[in-house]
C-alpha cells in the first residue's frame, strides 16, 4: 500500500510578465519640428515594461486624415530592456504636401503583451514651392517700366537696328 504524506508545489524561477509594454506619454520628441519634402526628422520616444521589452517595432508617420505616410523600424539608443528610449529616423518623400504629420508606435513585450498605439509627436512639412504671392510678383512689370522699354527699344523704321540683313545682292 501506498500513503500520501504530503505534497509539494514546485515554483518556477522565472518572474511572470503581469503588464503591458507602455509607450511613455508625452516622451516623444521630434526633431526638427517643420521640415520640407525630401528632408528628414528624428522621433525619440520612451517605452517602459516590468520585464523584458520589446520585441522588433515601428513607428509611423501619419497624415492629417489618419493615413500611415511613412513607417520604419526603431532601434534603442539607451537605457534597459524595462526602461528604454528609442529612436527612429523618417525620410520625408520628396512629393508629400504641406500641412501637420503625426508620429505613433506601439510596442509589444517578450512575452506578447503589447502597448496601445501611441502619438509620440508631430511635424510640420513646409512646402518648398514658392507661394501664390511669391510667384505672381516675380517677373512683373511696372506700367512706368513697360513704357520706358518701349520707349526706348529698336526703331523700326532702321532695318539694321531690328537685326534684318540686306540679302539683295546676294
Amino acid at each position: 500500500h501506498l500513503q500520501q504524506l504530503g505534497s509539494v508545489t514546485i515554483a518556477s524561477s522565472q518572474p511572470t510578465d503581469t503588464q503591458n509594454p507602455v509607450v511613455v506619454v508625452g516622451s516623444g520628441v521630434v526633431s526638427p519640428s517643420t521640415a520640407a519634402p525630401g528632408g528628414s526628422v528624428t522621433l525619440t520616444y520612451r517605452v517602459t515594461d516590468d520585464l523584458d521589452c520589446c520585441n522588433p517595432h515601428d513607428a509611423y508617420m501619419y497624415d492629417s486624415a489618419g493615413n500611415w505616410v511613412v513607417r520604419n523600424q526603431a532601434s534603442m539608443v539607451s537605457g534597459t530592456k524595462t526602461d528604454g528610449t528609442y529612436r527612429v529616423a523618417f525620410s520625408i518623400p520628396s512629393n508629400l504636401s504641406p500641412g501637420t504629420y503625426t508620429f505613433k508606435s506601439q510596442v509589444t513585450d517578450k512575452a506578447g503583451k503589447y502597448s496601445h498605439l501611441q502619438q509620440l509627436g508631430s511635424v510640420t512639412i513646409a512646402s518648398s514651392q514658392p507661394t501664390d504671392t511669391e510667384s505672381a510678383s516675380v517677373g512683373k512689370l511696372e506700367d512706368s517700366e513697360a513704357s520706358e522699354i518701349q520707349e526706348e527699344g529698336p526703331d523700326p523704321s532702321n532695318n539694321d537696328s531690328l537685326g534684318a540683313e540686306d540679302i539683295s545682292d546676294r
